[in-house]
């Protein structure tokens, strides 16, 4: 599995753009999650008598990403860009998102579940809650608004 991230010129140049560039872990590993990549993009001097193609205004970088088994969540790693020769960098670089694919499959074993309640033992417990008389009444009260005046 790899991701392939694409990096834009405005316009093509009549001279070659270097642009360097690294990946750097964030919340992925590197050499864990995805392996570690390093170089340069190139992007060729513009040739007006070829037909207009992307390779003057569209350079691929691909990172190769290392699938595992854990159930760990989307991780991300930066792509630093740096040092451009023969242009300029409009961002620094770009934040990449490896979505996790993998999944948990939860199975019980055993119910923890505690054991039902008997009825004798349900009786009982109304038995003993009605027990107690109620002796007396007591009216609601309802709130007394004062006003001064």
């Amino acid at each position: 599995m790899e991701a392939l991230i694409v990096v834009k010129a405005s316009n093509p140049s009549a001279s070659p753009v270097k642009i360097g560039f690294e990946t750097l872990g964030v919340t992925a590993t590197s050499d864990t999650d995805f392996d570690a990549t390093s170089g340069t993009v190139t992007f060729p001097a513009y040739d007006q008598s070829v037909l207009e193609t992307p390779e003057f205004t569209e350079q691929w970088i691909t990172v190769p990403i290392n699938d595992d088994a854990l159930v760990e969540g989307d991780e991300d790693f930066f792509l630093s860009l740096s040092n451009p020769q023969g242009g300029y960098l409009v961002q620094d670089g770009a934040l990449i998102t490896i979505e996790d694919d993998d999944t948990a499959v939860l199975a019980i074993t055993e119910s923890l579940a505690p054991p039902p309640i008997s009825p004798v033992l349900i009786k009982t417990a109304l038995l003993e809650k009605n027990s107690f008389p109620f002796s007396g009444r007591k009216e609601p009260t309802t709130p007394q608004v004062s006003s001064s005046g």
